[in-house]
């Protein structure tokens, strides 16, 4: 049967890695395995694994990372699943910009565990709990695979803030449909761009299966530990580009990883992923051709594929399961270094030896093939997306312990080729483990260590998607906006307090300076001292409106006569001043009475009459003045004017003790 890769290219933002595998041993493997290796059995652990069960690198770690607690910096945990060994790389200092390695391990999966089995949450806990040290306060990341999901490079128009996620998300259905009950969909806006003179929106988008997020999240509660984030591994090295763990030096960089069953092609135009191409081609179509080679046969492989699209290796009839499990033993030892071209000595057994040459040229046109699709997308690249060309790869995979596949890459490209180590990072004092010795061993903690470098408004996010976003905004904006004015109720009472503490103050400096001229007074003034000078005043008051009274008369007549005018003269006045007892007066009204004559010109007798009556108002002991009789007369044969006055005498009572 024939298999072809039929995807077209894509601009998406997906990079991805997975380690290699071995399948599941058999007893008819190991007796083919044994005729073709001599007496050494199959490795049995994961590269990272010791013999008893407990990680090599944990043995490797330096006295620091014991002690991978810190009290001050939060730390970050990647988690990569894989088919048979779990990967966890913890980070501190991440949300700081200042990202630390402090620990990593990796665990084989036992007894042919699997993520779906039943006790696989009870495994998965007593891992996590391991490596964490029972902590709780993690931040934890993992990732989904990339395949399931619909990841798209798309430019919209520019359109307001409130409008960019409509649009992204109608842009994305025009391209690709999905069922929005089955599907999550969030997006990533990376920036402005111009296309033919119109500025537009650079925005990645990923729609992902809602079960796999929602199957991974109970997962991760099950054990304990809830996720804090789900993105893609497509979104690692773009974590390691945007904290700079990785450098780009400026330039486009393109990204190959080797998988197992396919393999993709990342290119990341300032750290942003802006194409991605999977292709059907991986380490399977490898171990084919090495199965072929072990069996003696000559694979089916075009020495021209077709243009629109790549066909894999394709055989005429099944291969025998047990002839793939020897090719994928045999595969492994090519790649990790310890196939040789000599056979081992004494070997016995029906199967020929195949010498690491002949694997190698078996696989050369699969490799031409990888190759062939990554120029083709470089120059896609080129052509529609960057206007500018890739300056470096970087390759991922299993392939990178393999040096022979690797200059064969870099022949074929003619592009600065390096291999993808998650140890090595220009960052100062970023890295405070013994990193494993093999680049294979080293590589296969990229996915991992480029989750635990995650985090909000850097990495995709499925757990906290745009609406989230959205939402979260919406909230933070209603909290500003109370704290806004919770700050000017706070000032303005803050004014208030200065205002009523500064009069308090002046009171205070009042009340003192009162208080230092109360103390000048000698006796001090107190209740009984104002009663004693009290009762005093009134009793010296008494005493004189006793003796006003007893004088009043006197006083009376004095007060007439002096405000008698010139040209009047006075021929009667009568006092009364009503009964007296014991020297005060009581009761009965106080009325003078004068009798007189006006003197002078005829014609001015009313108006000095008048002023005789305004003098007597004006006086303090005199009021309500009145004429009660006037008319003219003849005095000494000159005519005068006779009148007859009356005025109420005033005195003060006296004050009531």
């Amino acid at each position: 049967m024939r298999i072809a890769d039929t995807n077209s290219v894509r601009q998406v933002n997906a990079i991805g890695e997975k380690a290699l595998a071995k399948p599941n041993e058999i007893s008819s493997t190991e007796r083919l395995l044994r005729l073709i290796r001599g007496s050494k059995g199959p490795s049995g652990r994961t590269a990272e694994v010791s013999s008893d069960g407990k990680p090599k690198a944990a043995a490797k770690r330096s006295a620091a990372s014991f002690f991978p607690v810190s009290l001050k910096k939060k730390s970050t945990i990647g988690i990569d699943i894989g088919r048979d060994n779990l990967k966890m790389v913890e980070m501190q200092g991440v949300a700081e910009g200042k990202p630390v390695l402090v620990n990593y391990e990796v665990v084989a999966f036992e007894n042919d565990l699997v993520a779906e089995s039943p006790g696989f949450p009870a495994f998965f806990k007593s891992a996590l709990s391991r490596f964490t040290h029972g902590r709780k306060a993690v931040s934890i990341w993992a990732a989904i695979p990339s395949t399931n999901v619909d990841t798209r490079y798309l430019l919209i128009p520019k359109v307001p803030k409130k409008q960019i996620a409509n649009a992204v998300y109608w842009s994305h259905r025009r391209e690709q449909a999905f069922n929005e009950k089955e599907t999550l969909f969030d997006f990533e806006v990376i920036g402005e761009v111009t296309e033919e003179g119109s500025q537009r929106l650079a925005v990645v988008s990923c729609a992902a299966p809602r079960e796999e997020i929602v199957t991974l999240q109970k997962l991760f509660s099950k054990s304990g530990f809830p996720l804090t984030g789900i993105t893609i591994v497509p979104f690692v090295i773009q974590n390691m580009l945007r904290t700079e763990w990785l450098s780009s030096e400026g330039g486009n960089i393109c990204s190959l990883f080797i998988g197992r069953d396919w393999s993709r092609i990342a290119i990341f135009s300032n750290a942003n992923l802006v194409l991605m191409r999977d292709i059907k081609t991986g380490l399977q179509s490898m171990v084919e051709v090495t199965a072929e080679e072990l069996a003696g046969k000559a694979a089916s492989i075009p020495e021209d594929p077709d243009e629109e699209e790549l066909s894999l290796v394709a055989f005429d009839e099944p291969t025998p399961e047990m002839e793939v499990s020897a090719a994928w033993s045999l595969f492994r030892s090519f790649l990790d270094g310890s196939l040789s071209n000599d056979p081992p000595a004494g070997e016995r057994g029906a199967l020929p030896h195949v010498p690491a040459d002949a694997v190698y040229r078996a696989i050369v046109p699969v490799l031409d093939r990888v190759v062939r699709q990554v120029e083709r997308t470089l120059d896609h690249f080129y052509l529609n997306v960057g206007k500018e060309r890739v300056k470096t790869i970087y390759i991922s995979g299993p392939v990178i312990g393999q040096e022979r596949v690797i200059d064969y890459f870099a022949s074929q490209l003619g592009l600065p080729l390096e291999l993808l180590d998650p140890f090595a990072t220009e960052l100062p004092e970023a890295v405070e483990v013994v990193p494993p010795e093999s680049a294979q061993r080293r590589g296969v903690f990229a996915p991992a260590l480029g989750l635990a470098l995650s985090g909000e408004g850097r990495t995709p996010n499925f757990l906290h998607t745009y609406r989230d976003r959205e939402q979260t905004q919406r909230i933070r904006r209603r909290n500003q906006g109370i704290l806004a004015a919770a700050a000017v109720l706070f000032l303005a009472l803050g004014g208030v307090f200065f205002l009523q503490v500064q009069q308090l103050r002046s009171k205070r400096a009042q009340e003192a300076s009162l208080q230092q001229e109360l103390d000048r007074f000698i006796p001090r003034v107190d209740q009984n001292l104002i009663l004693q000078l009290t009762t005093q005043a009134i009793s010296d008051y008494t005493d004189v409106d006793a003796y006003a009274n007893r004088y009043l008369g006197i006083a009376v007549l004095n007060e007439i006569f002096q405000t008698v005018p010139e040209n009047i003269r006075l021929s009667d006045l009568r006092v009364e001043l009503g009964p007296k007892t014991g020297g005060a007066s009581e009761g009965g009204p106080r009325v003078a009475t004068v009798t007189g004559v006006v003197l002078g010109e005829q014609l001015d007798f009313e108006s000095s009459l008048a002023g005789y009556l305004v003098r007597i108002e004006s006086s303090p002991l005199f009021s309500e003045p009145e004429i009660t009789n006037q008319g003219p007369a003849y005095l000494a044969n000159e005519p005068v004017l006779r009148f007859t006055a009356k005025f109420m005498v005033l005195s003060k009572p006296p004050i009531d003790s």
